[in-house]
């Protein structure tokens, strides 16, 4: 994928504590990221990363950089508004022979209620 693929890395004494996956086009889409909880505190590795991903966006004349979704959780949606990021609604329609999305959904939620996760926190 040559340019259009950047990983940005963040390290903390030599070891590495976040990553992002950023793929260009006409525009930029943060693909994944990737963070060590027990070692990056609050280093702000996260925030540094997204910021120099925004600015060699902007600087490469793209106009939009798309975080991706965020779903029903609030701190991922805040998180991503510190950058800027503005919310935006959209239909989703899936066709299915089998109900594979629901069962999916049905799955997550038994393993998230299990071990105690809570979306949206």
């Amino acid at each position: 994928m040559g340019e259009n693929w950047q990983i940005g890395l963040a390290s903390i004494g030599g070891q590495p504590v976040a990553s992002i996956i950023v793929l260009r086009g006409r525009n930029t889409n943060y693909s994944r990221g990737a963070m060590d909880v027990e070692r990056i505190g609050n280093s702000g590795a996260n925030d540094l990363l997204q910021k120099l991903a925004i600015e060699q966006s902007a600087n490469a004349g793209h106009r939009y950089y798309h975080m991706g979704e965020s779903g029903n959780s609030a701190s991922l949606s805040q998180f991503k508004q510190k950058f800027g990021a503005v919310p935006y609604d959209y239909a989703e329609y899936r066709i299915e022979r089998l109900p594979l999305t629901r069962v999916d959904k049905l799955a997550r939620t038994a393993v998230k209620r299990l071990i105690g996760f809570k979306d949206g926190s």
